[in-house]
Protein backbone atom coordinates (compact mmCIF):
# COMPACT_ATOMS: atom_id res chain seq x y z
CA UNK A 1 0.00 0.00 0.00
CA UNK A 2 1.46 3.61 -0.80
CA UNK A 3 2.76 5.26 1.96
CA UNK A 4 -0.52 7.19 3.10
CA UNK A 5 0.60 10.09 4.76
CA UNK A 6 3.49 11.27 6.95
CA UNK A 7 2.84 10.94 10.18
CA UNK A 8 1.48 11.62 13.26
CA UNK A 9 0.94 9.65 16.59
CA UNK A 10 3.52 10.01 17.93
CA UNK A 11 5.02 11.73 21.51
CA UNK A 12 4.09 15.61 20.82
CA UNK A 13 7.51 15.30 23.12
CA UNK A 14 10.05 13.51 21.35
CA UNK A 15 11.30 10.37 23.45
CA UNK A 16 12.58 6.62 22.73
CA UNK A 17 9.36 5.17 23.61
CA UNK A 18 6.11 6.21 22.64
CA UNK A 19 2.70 3.90 22.67
CA UNK A 20 -0.37 3.74 20.25
CA UNK A 21 -3.92 2.29 21.26
CA UNK A 22 -6.90 1.68 18.53
CA UNK A 23 -10.30 0.55 19.29
CA UNK A 24 -13.35 2.58 19.53
CA UNK A 25 -15.44 5.64 20.96
CA UNK A 26 -18.70 4.86 21.96
CA UNK A 27 -20.02 8.15 22.79
CA UNK A 28 -21.85 10.97 21.61
CA UNK A 29 -21.73 12.70 25.06
CA UNK A 30 -17.65 14.25 25.48
CA UNK A 31 -16.56 10.70 27.08
CA UNK A 32 -18.86 9.87 29.97
CA UNK A 33 -19.79 6.53 28.24
CA UNK A 34 -16.45 5.37 27.07
CA UNK A 35 -15.09 5.98 30.35
CA UNK A 36 -17.26 4.40 32.45
CA UNK A 37 -18.11 1.55 30.38
CA UNK A 38 -14.30 1.40 29.22
CA UNK A 39 -12.36 1.08 32.78
CA UNK A 40 -10.51 -2.27 33.09
CA UNK A 41 -7.70 -3.95 32.47
CA UNK A 42 -6.85 -5.05 28.88
CA UNK A 43 -3.28 -8.03 28.40
CA UNK A 44 -1.38 -9.01 25.50
CA UNK A 45 1.50 -9.77 24.25
CA UNK A 46 5.01 -8.72 22.78
CA UNK A 47 7.06 -9.23 25.75
CA UNK A 48 3.34 -8.44 27.97
CA UNK A 49 1.57 -5.47 28.13
CA UNK A 50 -1.44 -4.54 30.43
CA UNK A 51 -3.14 -1.51 30.25
CA UNK A 52 -5.87 -0.77 33.23
CA UNK A 53 -8.19 2.43 32.36
CA UNK A 54 -10.33 3.98 35.20
CA UNK A 55 -13.79 5.86 34.77
CA UNK A 56 -12.55 9.16 35.83
CA UNK A 57 -10.07 9.23 32.62
CA UNK A 58 -6.61 7.89 34.02
CA UNK A 59 -4.60 5.42 32.68
CA UNK A 60 -1.66 3.15 34.09
CA UNK A 61 0.06 0.59 31.59
CA UNK A 62 2.88 -1.68 32.34
CA UNK A 63 5.10 -3.72 30.34
CA UNK A 64 7.25 -6.87 31.35
CA UNK A 65 9.75 -8.15 29.29
CA UNK A 66 8.45 -11.85 29.39
CA UNK A 67 4.48 -13.62 29.83
CA UNK A 68 4.67 -13.59 33.90
CA UNK A 69 7.92 -11.84 34.59
CA UNK A 70 8.93 -8.60 36.46
CA UNK A 71 8.15 -5.77 34.90
CA UNK A 72 10.47 -2.80 33.81
CA UNK A 73 8.25 0.25 33.42
CA UNK A 74 5.08 1.62 34.40
CA UNK A 75 3.50 4.22 32.81
CA UNK A 76 0.45 6.56 34.26
CA UNK A 77 -1.30 9.39 32.75
CA UNK A 78 -4.81 11.04 32.05
CA UNK A 79 -6.94 10.99 28.89
CA UNK A 80 -9.32 12.61 27.17
CA UNK A 81 -11.98 11.47 24.48
CA UNK A 82 -11.60 13.08 20.81
CA UNK A 83 -14.32 13.61 18.24
CA UNK A 84 -12.01 11.71 16.23
CA UNK A 85 -12.91 8.56 17.94
CA UNK A 86 -8.95 8.22 19.65
CA UNK A 87 -8.29 8.81 23.12
CA UNK A 88 -5.85 11.57 23.68
CA UNK A 89 -3.17 10.15 26.69
CA UNK A 90 -0.89 12.21 28.81
CA UNK A 91 2.23 11.04 30.65
CA UNK A 92 2.01 12.43 34.15
CA UNK A 93 5.11 9.76 35.38
CA UNK A 94 6.93 6.81 34.18
CA UNK A 95 8.73 4.34 36.38
CA UNK A 96 11.10 1.29 36.15
CA UNK A 97 14.49 0.07 34.85
CA UNK A 98 13.27 0.10 30.96
CA UNK A 99 15.68 2.88 29.01
CA UNK A 100 12.93 3.61 26.97
CA UNK A 101 10.13 5.02 29.09
CA UNK A 102 8.75 8.35 28.13
CA UNK A 103 8.62 11.84 29.88
CA UNK A 104 6.16 13.64 32.23
CA UNK A 105 3.85 15.62 29.76
CA UNK A 106 4.50 13.37 26.86
CA UNK A 107 1.11 12.29 24.68
CA UNK A 108 -0.10 9.88 22.11
CA UNK A 109 -3.32 9.04 20.84
CA UNK A 110 -5.16 5.67 21.45
CA UNK A 111 -8.66 4.46 20.93
CA UNK A 112 -10.93 1.68 23.38
CA UNK A 113 -13.30 -1.07 22.35
CA UNK A 114 -14.71 -0.54 25.89
CA UNK A 115 -14.93 -4.05 27.42
CA UNK A 116 -13.37 -6.55 24.38
CA UNK A 117 -10.28 -5.13 23.17
CA UNK A 118 -7.52 -2.33 23.25
CA UNK A 119 -4.39 -2.07 21.27
CA UNK A 120 -1.05 -0.81 22.29
CA UNK A 121 1.81 0.45 20.20
CA UNK A 122 5.30 0.70 21.23
CA UNK A 123 5.84 3.00 18.87
CA UNK A 124 9.60 3.78 17.35
CA UNK A 125 9.24 4.20 13.67
CA UNK A 126 9.88 -0.13 13.26
CA UNK A 127 7.63 -0.38 16.18
CA UNK A 128 4.74 -3.07 15.90
CA UNK A 129 1.04 -3.23 16.84
CA UNK A 130 0.33 -4.85 20.20
CA UNK A 131 -3.05 -6.17 20.45
CA UNK A 132 -5.02 -7.03 24.10
CA UNK A 133 -8.25 -8.15 25.25
CA UNK A 134 -10.00 -7.28 28.26
CA UNK A 135 -8.01 -8.98 31.30
CA UNK A 136 -9.91 -11.68 33.32
CA UNK A 137 -10.64 -15.55 34.13
CA UNK A 138 -10.09 -18.65 31.83
CA UNK A 139 -13.34 -19.08 29.55
CA UNK A 140 -15.76 -21.04 31.00
CA UNK A 141 -17.32 -22.46 27.65
CA UNK A 142 -15.85 -22.83 24.25
CA UNK A 143 -16.30 -20.68 21.10
CA UNK A 144 -15.72 -20.01 17.45
CA UNK A 145 -13.54 -17.20 15.69
CA UNK A 146 -11.91 -16.31 12.78
CA UNK A 147 -8.11 -15.24 12.91
CA UNK A 148 -5.78 -12.99 10.96
CA UNK A 149 -1.75 -13.05 11.15
CA UNK A 150 -0.25 -9.58 12.23
CA UNK A 151 3.10 -10.15 12.32
CA UNK A 152 5.08 -12.62 10.29
CA UNK A 153 8.71 -13.16 11.21
CA UNK A 154 8.97 -13.20 7.46
CA UNK A 155 8.02 -10.36 5.64
CA UNK A 156 9.91 -8.21 4.03
CA UNK A 157 12.53 -10.65 3.66
CA UNK A 158 12.53 -9.89 -0.27
CA UNK A 159 12.13 -13.81 -1.50
CA UNK A 160 8.71 -14.83 0.58
CA UNK A 161 5.46 -14.33 -1.69
CA UNK A 162 2.69 -14.40 0.78
CA UNK A 163 0.24 -14.80 -2.65
CA UNK A 164 1.12 -17.93 -3.48
CA UNK A 165 3.70 -19.44 -1.28
CA UNK A 166 2.00 -22.15 1.14
CA UNK A 167 1.75 -19.83 4.35
CA UNK A 168 -0.93 -19.14 6.42
CA UNK A 169 -2.19 -15.79 6.62
CA UNK A 170 -5.71 -15.95 8.14
CA UNK A 171 -8.56 -19.22 8.58
CA UNK A 172 -10.69 -20.55 11.42
CA UNK A 173 -10.49 -21.62 15.21
CA UNK A 174 -12.50 -22.87 17.87
CA UNK A 175 -11.28 -22.81 21.71
CA UNK A 176 -12.50 -25.96 23.49
CA UNK A 177 -12.54 -25.03 27.36
CA UNK A 178 -12.95 -28.68 28.46
CA UNK A 179 -9.38 -29.31 26.62
CA UNK A 180 -7.90 -26.04 27.36
CA UNK A 181 -7.41 -26.02 23.98
CA UNK A 182 -7.47 -23.92 20.40
CA UNK A 183 -8.25 -26.20 17.44
CA UNK A 184 -7.56 -24.80 14.09
CA UNK A 185 -9.81 -25.99 10.89
CA UNK A 186 -8.47 -24.08 8.24
CA UNK A 187 -5.66 -21.81 7.28
CA UNK A 188 -5.32 -19.44 3.70
CA UNK A 189 -2.61 -17.80 1.89
CA UNK A 190 -3.30 -14.08 0.67
CA UNK A 191 -3.88 -16.13 -2.41
CA UNK A 192 -7.17 -17.55 -0.79
CA UNK A 193 -5.62 -21.31 -1.70
CA UNK A 194 -6.20 -23.69 1.45
CA UNK A 195 -3.22 -24.44 3.59
CA UNK A 196 -5.30 -27.59 5.19
CA UNK A 197 -6.39 -27.72 8.90
CA UNK A 198 -3.45 -26.91 11.93
CA UNK A 199 -2.08 -28.81 14.73
CA UNK A 200 -4.39 -27.88 17.92
CA UNK A 201 -2.77 -25.32 20.70
CA UNK A 202 -2.63 -27.29 24.58
CA UNK A 203 -1.64 -26.15 27.56
CA UNK A 204 -2.55 -24.97 30.88
CA UNK A 205 -5.16 -21.65 31.21
CA UNK A 206 -4.45 -19.41 34.37
CA UNK A 207 -6.05 -15.64 34.54
CA UNK A 208 -6.75 -16.28 31.13
CA UNK A 209 -3.28 -16.89 29.91
CA UNK A 210 -2.83 -20.01 28.34
CA UNK A 211 0.65 -21.27 27.93
CA UNK A 212 1.82 -24.60 25.88
CA UNK A 213 4.37 -27.11 25.57
CA UNK A 214 6.08 -25.18 23.16
CA UNK A 215 5.97 -21.65 24.49
CA UNK A 216 2.92 -20.56 22.52
CA UNK A 217 1.54 -18.32 24.69
CA UNK A 218 -2.56 -17.61 24.02
CA UNK A 219 -5.03 -14.03 25.77
CA UNK A 220 -8.41 -15.59 26.09
CA UNK A 221 -11.60 -13.48 26.53
CA UNK A 222 -14.99 -14.89 27.21
CA UNK A 223 -16.35 -12.71 24.52
CA UNK A 224 -14.76 -14.89 22.06
CA UNK A 225 -11.66 -13.48 21.37
CA UNK A 226 -7.73 -14.63 21.56
CA UNK A 227 -4.38 -13.14 21.22
CA UNK A 228 -1.47 -15.82 20.19
CA UNK A 229 2.29 -15.35 20.28
CA UNK A 230 4.09 -18.24 18.73
CA UNK A 231 7.10 -19.67 19.97
CA UNK A 232 8.51 -18.67 16.67
CA UNK A 233 7.52 -14.83 17.25
CA UNK A 234 4.30 -14.44 15.36
CA UNK A 235 1.59 -12.53 16.48
CA UNK A 236 -2.21 -13.55 15.42
CA UNK A 237 -5.63 -12.19 16.42
CA UNK A 238 -8.60 -14.14 16.43
CA UNK A 239 -12.18 -12.43 17.06
CA UNK A 240 -15.70 -14.01 17.37
CA UNK A 241 -17.34 -15.54 13.71
CA UNK A 242 -20.46 -14.67 12.39
CA UNK A 243 -22.23 -14.64 9.56
CA UNK A 244 -22.60 -11.13 7.25
CA UNK A 245 -26.17 -11.02 6.40
CA UNK A 246 -25.52 -8.00 3.68
CA UNK A 247 -22.38 -5.87 2.78
CA UNK A 248 -24.25 -2.88 3.31
CA UNK A 249 -23.90 -4.28 7.48
CA UNK A 250 -20.59 -2.97 6.93
CA UNK A 251 -21.41 0.47 6.06
CA UNK A 252 -20.27 3.66 8.05
CA UNK A 253 -17.31 5.51 9.33
CA UNK A 254 -14.09 3.50 10.93
CA UNK A 255 -11.30 4.78 12.83
CA UNK A 256 -7.71 2.73 12.75
CA UNK A 257 -4.28 2.30 12.60
CA UNK A 258 -2.63 0.66 9.31
CA UNK A 259 1.07 -1.08 10.16
CA UNK A 260 3.09 -0.79 6.78
CA UNK A 261 6.67 -2.75 6.84
CA UNK A 262 7.26 -1.18 3.09
CA UNK A 263 8.28 1.65 4.27
CA UNK A 264 11.92 3.20 5.21
CA UNK A 265 11.77 3.01 8.98
CA UNK A 266 14.18 5.02 9.20
CA UNK A 267 12.44 7.99 7.97
CA UNK A 268 8.96 7.09 7.84
CA UNK A 269 6.61 5.55 10.60
CA UNK A 270 5.56 2.71 9.33
CA UNK A 271 2.35 2.95 11.31
CA UNK A 272 -0.23 5.47 10.33
CA UNK A 273 -3.92 6.49 12.06
CA UNK A 274 -6.35 5.88 9.07
CA UNK A 275 -10.23 6.12 8.12
CA UNK A 276 -12.04 4.55 6.25
CA UNK A 277 -15.33 5.25 4.76
CA UNK A 278 -17.42 2.43 3.44
CA UNK A 279 -20.54 3.10 0.95
CA UNK A 280 -23.77 0.99 1.28
CA UNK A 281 -22.85 -0.74 -1.99
CA UNK A 282 -19.66 -2.20 -0.11
CA UNK A 283 -17.04 0.03 -1.97
CA UNK A 284 -15.25 1.98 0.46
CA UNK A 285 -12.42 4.35 0.44
CA UNK A 286 -9.27 5.12 3.27
CA UNK A 287 -6.88 7.67 3.89
CA UNK A 288 -4.69 9.35 7.08
CA UNK A 289 -5.93 12.42 9.32
CA UNK A 290 -4.71 15.55 8.42
CA UNK A 291 -5.78 16.57 11.80
CA UNK A 292 -6.51 13.66 14.48
CA UNK A 293 -7.42 16.13 17.49
CA UNK A 294 -9.87 18.60 15.27
CA UNK A 295 -11.20 14.95 13.57
CA UNK A 296 -9.52 16.42 9.73
CA UNK A 297 -9.67 13.49 7.30
CA UNK A 298 -6.88 13.61 4.65
CA UNK A 299 -7.35 13.22 1.21
CA UNK A 300 -8.17 9.42 -0.26
CA UNK A 301 -5.00 7.36 -0.95
CA UNK A 302 -7.12 4.22 -1.63
CA UNK A 303 -10.22 2.52 -2.79
CA UNK A 304 -11.56 -0.86 -2.34
CA UNK A 305 -13.71 -2.43 -4.86
CA UNK A 306 -16.61 -3.88 -3.15
CA UNK A 307 -16.32 -6.54 -0.35
CA UNK A 308 -17.08 -9.82 -1.03
CA UNK A 309 -18.83 -11.25 2.31
CA UNK A 310 -18.44 -14.69 4.10
CA UNK A 311 -15.45 -15.59 1.46
CA UNK A 312 -14.22 -17.99 2.20
CA UNK A 313 -16.26 -18.76 5.07
CA UNK A 314 -18.85 -16.85 7.67
CA UNK A 315 -17.81 -13.22 8.61
CA UNK A 316 -14.35 -12.63 6.13
CA UNK A 317 -14.42 -10.15 3.59
CA UNK A 318 -12.55 -9.52 0.60
CA UNK A 319 -11.79 -7.04 -1.91
CA UNK A 320 -8.88 -5.39 -3.68
CA UNK A 321 -7.06 -2.19 -2.66
CA UNK A 322 -6.74 0.59 -6.11
CA UNK A 323 -3.60 3.61 -4.93
CA UNK A 324 -5.28 6.55 -5.87
CA UNK A 325 -2.72 8.09 -8.65
CA UNK A 326 -0.65 4.82 -9.59
CA UNK A 327 -3.62 2.32 -9.94
CA UNK A 328 -1.40 -0.35 -8.39
CA UNK A 329 -3.21 -3.15 -6.87
CA UNK A 330 -3.41 -5.50 -4.05
CA UNK A 331 -5.94 -8.01 -3.11
CA UNK A 332 -6.97 -7.52 0.97
CA UNK A 333 -8.17 -10.18 3.40
CA UNK A 334 -10.48 -9.10 6.51
CA UNK A 335 -12.69 -10.45 9.35
CA UNK A 336 -15.52 -8.85 10.61
CA UNK A 337 -16.82 -8.69 13.99
CA UNK A 338 -20.34 -6.81 14.05
CA UNK A 339 -21.87 -5.27 17.05
CA UNK A 340 -19.10 -6.98 18.88
CA UNK A 341 -19.11 -7.76 22.17
CA UNK A 342 -23.05 -5.83 22.37
CA UNK A 343 -20.80 -2.35 21.89
CA UNK A 344 -22.27 -1.36 19.07
CA UNK A 345 -19.26 -1.10 17.50
CA UNK A 346 -18.27 -3.02 14.43
CA UNK A 347 -14.45 -4.14 14.11
CA UNK A 348 -12.43 -4.90 10.79
CA UNK A 349 -9.33 -6.14 10.80
CA UNK A 350 -7.36 -6.89 7.50
CA UNK A 351 -4.02 -8.20 6.20
CA UNK A 352 -2.75 -7.42 2.33
CA UNK A 353 0.36 -6.62 0.69
CA UNK A 354 2.07 -3.48 -0.10
CA UNK A 355 0.37 -2.54 -3.49
CA UNK A 356 3.74 -0.76 -4.80
CA UNK A 357 5.35 -4.64 -4.01
CA UNK A 358 2.26 -6.43 -6.05
CA UNK A 359 3.10 -4.44 -9.20
CA UNK A 360 6.69 -5.07 -9.70
CA UNK A 361 8.26 -5.63 -6.39
CA UNK A 362 8.37 -8.60 -4.49
CA UNK A 363 5.22 -9.73 -2.40
CA UNK A 364 6.55 -9.95 0.86
CA UNK A 365 5.92 -6.76 2.36
CA UNK A 366 2.94 -7.28 4.81
CA UNK A 367 1.00 -4.51 6.59
CA UNK A 368 -2.33 -4.98 8.23
CA UNK A 369 -5.03 -2.25 9.12
CA UNK A 370 -7.21 -2.56 12.16
CA UNK A 371 -10.29 -0.35 11.87
CA UNK A 372 -13.35 0.42 14.54
CA UNK A 373 -16.45 2.17 13.28
CA UNK A 374 -17.13 5.58 14.98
Amino acid sequence: MKKLAKGCLLFVTCSLFSFYFVGCNNNEDGGSTVLSSGAGTYKGPGSEWTVSLTAAGSFTITRAPTAGGTLDMTVTGSFTVLSSGYLKLTVSEATGTASDKPSAGDQAYGMLVPGFAFLLKPMSNAGKIIPMLIAGDCPGSGFNMNWIKTDDQRSGNGTTNYIADAIDMYGTANYDSATTALNIPSRYNLGNASQGAGPAMTGTCTNGVLTTGSSDTLYLTGSGGALVRTSGGDTIVAMPDQTISAVSDLAGNYSGILFNESVDANTQSETEPVWLTIATDGTASAGTWSDVDAGTQGSNAVTMSAFSINTPSNGFVRTTLTETGSGNTAPMQCQVSLNVAGTGKNIIFCVSIDANASNGGDNSMLYNVLLVSR
